[in-house]
């Protein structure tokens, strides 16, 4: 969040700024039948020093949009209620949904791709986002619900923990969990 510059490579991809396989998925069409850069998601837990919950909806797999334009990531309604209650949101007389700044140690988990499956933890620390909406300060809940919207889209607050490499010419965006403690001088790779 506090990062000060970022890069977008065409042509390829850093090996340096993620950690484990680069697993490739498929495009899948949008639940609302428009153009999207959409993949199956096909698990969710929460992991805490306690141990693994299972929130995984039975509706998934279902189409997530990779959406680099939208600030929080939206989930479904069920979803979203399950985590405001367990994170204890509070919605402010601004209608902004506030959330505790420090959320302890944990992760949301999401699990994508059927027959080959990447998972990627996001830190508590993502979703518990510093409120610029109004001048209440605070955090803001970095999840919101779909409400009447049938799109599910993961936005900032997923994508920092994620690297991904969307390709065109193959109809496929591939996933890893990122790094930001890797440096390399030389690890770009062509595709």
């Amino acid at each position: 969040v506090e990062a000060s510059s970022g890069a977008v490579i065409f042509g390829g991809y850093d090996t340096s700024k993620y950690v484990g396989d680069l697993v490739t998925l498929p495009i899948v069409q949008s639940s609302d039948g428009k153009q999207r850069l959409n993949v199956d998601w096909t698990s969710l837990t929460i992991s805490t020093a306690a141990g693994t919950v299972d929130y995984t909806p039975s509706y998934l797999p279902y189409p997530a949009c990779m959406d680099t334009g939208y600030s929080k990531t939206v989930l479904g309604n069920d979803v979203y209620d399950q985590f405001a209650n367990y994170f204890g949101v509070v919605r402010n007389s601004n209608g902004v949904d506030k959330v505790s700044c420090d959320l302890g140690s944990g992760s949301v988990n999401f699990g994508f791709g059927s027959t080959t499956q990447v998972i990627i933890s996001v830190p508590f620390s993502e979703i518990a986002v510093p409120n610029f909406m109004d001048n209440t300060g605070g955090c803001v809940f970095g999840f919101e619900a779909a409400g009447s919207n049938e799109v599910i889209s993961f936005g900032d607050t997923f994508l920092r923990s994620v690297y991904v490499l969307y390709n065109y010419d193959s109809y496929t965006i591939s996933l890893a969990q990122s790094s930001y403690a890797q440096d390399c001088t030389n690890c770009a790779v062509t595709i």
